[in-house]
Formats: structure tokens, C-alpha cells, sequence
């Protein structure tokens, strides 16, 4: 079974990394542009998010903890994806707020050992990306300028 795990620091509250993960705009701000879901998630809220023609993938909410976690299951997404667990923990931190990020993917997944190292190297820029728009005030989501 694969698992993609990170920690990285992000100088601001817990709260304002909260929004970033639980709001259209917060995830509109660092992962891609193109996100489709209710205005306020919820256990149950679907999340639709195309990255152009190369990449689409939809993912349930499983779990919200507030200020603390935010869980995704894969759904309608690429096969090696499906049914695959994400999560990000928030805790305080003396600098601001320590993310937890960890991908489970489901047993018996199709994955090789390239794509492996892609999802982990594009989760490494993308939640760089995440502690961009908390910190400076804006990321590079998919389709942004900072990443066409």
C-alpha cells in the first residue's frame, strides 16, 4: 500500500489554514482554479476540481474537525485515486500551524512507481502552494498565473 506523507510549517493560524482547506475560494487559491462545491463544506459536500483537460477529480468530504482536520475520500477520480484517503491535521504551532498531509491510497491500487513520485513530487508543489496563499496571500493554483 502507497502513502504520500508532508509536514511543513505555515506562519499563520490554524484558522486561516482551515479556510484555505474548507472554502471554494481557499481552494481556489492554491490547488486550482477550477472547484465546484457547496459554498460551506460539509460532511457529505462533494468537491469538483478540473485542472484543464489533463486532470479531474472529485472528492468527498469525510471529515471535519474544526481548525484541526479536514478529510477527503477520492471518488470520481484517476483509478489509482479511487477510494484513496487524504487528510490534513492542523495543530498549533509556536510559529503558526504544523500541517499534517497524508495520502492513503486504497488497497490494490493501480499505481507504479513513476506516478507514484509524480502525485508525491505535485503534492509537495501544491501545498507549497497552500502556504503561499496563507502567508503571502496568494498560491499558484492550477490555471493561475504563477501556474498556467
Amino acid at each position: 500500500m502507497y502513502v504520500i506523507k508532508h509536514m511543513l510549517i505555515i506562519r499563520t493560524p490554524p484558522e486561516e489554514v482551515y479556510l484555505a482547506l474548507t472554502t471554494p475560494n481557499g481552494l481556489r487559491g492554491w490547488w486550482t482554479v477550477d472547484v465546484q462545491t457547496d459554498d460551506k463544506l460539509h460532511v457529505g459536500s462533494i468537491i469538483h476540481f478540473r485542472f484543464g483537460n489533463a486532470f479531474a477529480s472529485d472528492m468527498s468530504v469525510e471529515a471535519l474537525k474544526h481548525n484541526q482536520l479536514v478529510k477527503w475520500k477520492g471518488l470520481d477520480v484517476p483509478p489509482a485515486w479511487l477510494n484513496s484517503e487524504f487528510s490534513f491535521e492542523l495543530v498549533g504551532d509556536p510559529l503558526g500551524t504544523k500541517l499534517r498531509f497524508t495520502q492513503v491510497y486504497a488497497e490494490g491500487a493501480p499505481l507504479s512507481e513513476d506516478d507514484y513520485g509524480s502525485f508525491t513530487y505535485n503534492w509537495g508543489w501544491y501545498l507549497r502552494s497552500l502556504k503561499d496563499l496563507c502567508e503571502k496571500g496568494a498560491g499558484a493554483p492550477f490555471g493561475s498565473a504563477g501556474n498556467p
